[in-house]
């Protein structure tokens, strides 16, 4: 299955700056990969020390990390998770 289209990202641009709502064009899972539409992110406290200045990163960063969605396509190859579960297109994922 492919996608296209468009998603959104929360995006750290400077330290202490407004989040930005960024969109990207989707892209289609490379071998191995899988793609997935996030319909929930949490943001946690080492996305508040980057928007802080206290550690380290390359501007723009992408927050928001422990999500909760949907499988939305897979790249060749891929049959299983990483713990070696089945994974397919419509999975929920968290």
């Amino acid at each position: 299955m492919s996608y296209s289209g468009k998603y959104k990202a929360a995006v750290i641009t400077a330290a202490r700056k407004p989040i930005e709502l960024w969109e990207y064009d989707h892209i289609d899972p490379g071998a191995g990969c899988i793609n997935i539409a996030v319909v929930r992110a949490g943001v946690c406290g080492t996305d508040l020390h980057l928007w802080q200045g206290d550690s380290e990163y390359e501007e723009p960063f992408i927050i928001g990390h422990e999500g909760l969605g949907r499988v939305i396509a897979l790249g060749e190859g891929v049959k299983t998770d990483h713990s070696g579960m089945p994974v397919a297109v419509g999975d929920v994922v968290y």
